[in-house]
């Protein structure tokens, strides 16, 4: 049996391999994390499969909003376990919480090796930034 791969695990190597590249926060302005991940779902299904990983989960941003309640999860999830934290209110700053020496730490606890999270964040920053 396959191991599986959920919006939580994604988002939290995600954020885990950002962090150990240096980045220290994401504006989550306009949903633009949600608009990345939901044109990164393609790929994010093609090297799950490469790594032997079932993908139990969907992407899709709102047609109109352009939010995705899977995303929201995830990231609250992330924040629930000391991840990340989001800004006051009137913020739409979400600060990582994880030292770029402790990503091997987190890395382990998650499906998959590092290389699928590392290869899939350095898309997702393309995506985020277009």
């Amino acid at each position: 049996m396959q191991p599986r791969l959920y919006a939580s695990d994604l988002v939290t190597g995600l954020i885990v391999a950002l962090a150990e590249g240096g980045v220290e926060t994401i504006d989550l302005t306009g949903h633009r994390v949600d608009q990345a991940l939901g044109r990164l779902m393609p790929t994010i299904e093609h090297h799950a499969a490469s790594h032997g990983l079932q993908v139990r989960f969907r992407i899709r941003p709102h047609h109109i909003y352009g939010d995705s309640p899977t995303v929201g999860d995830a990231l609250n999830r992330a924040a629930s376990e000391g991840i990340v934290t989001f800004g006051c209110p009137r913020s739409s700053e979400m600060r990582i919480q994880v030292m770029a020496a402790d990503t091997d730490q987190h890395f382990q606890k998650l499906p998959g090796p590092k290389g699928f999270y590392t290869d899939l964040a350095g898309r997702f920053r393309e995506l985020y930034s277009a």
